[in-house]
């Protein structure tokens, strides 16, 4: 490893030269603020926004019986989460108006099991 560095005591090295060589080594060399602890760098991957929207709609789907009843759950499903807005699949038009009037109460269920406020508004597909 020694002889990697040996061009440093070189005379004729002159590091302003526009050298690409150069400029790989001096990335390399430089110290980067790396985190410590692995489980900070997770949690930085996790709270990605694509991420963090993909867990919080698994975690609802898990928790859906909880969320709306046993007698709506088996009807109804979560189609989506995008942009605080949860997408439900309704078949039919008196699930829709039962949920609709039901539609504050889920959206507090819901941030309640996601223990944030994830959840702003309902739509029905």
């Amino acid at each position: 490893m020694k002889d990697f560095y040996a061009f440093q005591d070189d005379p004729d090295f002159d590091p302003q030269k526009k050298d690409p060589f150069f400029k790989k080594f001096k990335l390399f060399r430089q110290k980067r603020n790396r985190p410590e602890d692995a489980s900070i760098l997770l949690e930085h991957l996790l709270n990605h926004p694509n991420l963090r929207d993909k867990n919080d709609l698994l975690t609802l789907n898990r928790h859906f019986v909880e969320i709306v009843g046993a007698t709506l759950a088996a009807r109804i499903s979560i189609a989506d989460l995008k942009q605080k807005k949860l997408f439900l699949k309704v078949p039919q038009a008196v699930l829709k108006s039962e949920i609709f009037l039901q539609k504050k109460a889920i959206i507090e269920r819901c941030n309640s099991v996601l223990q944030k406020p994830a959840i702003i508004d309902i739509c029905f597909v």
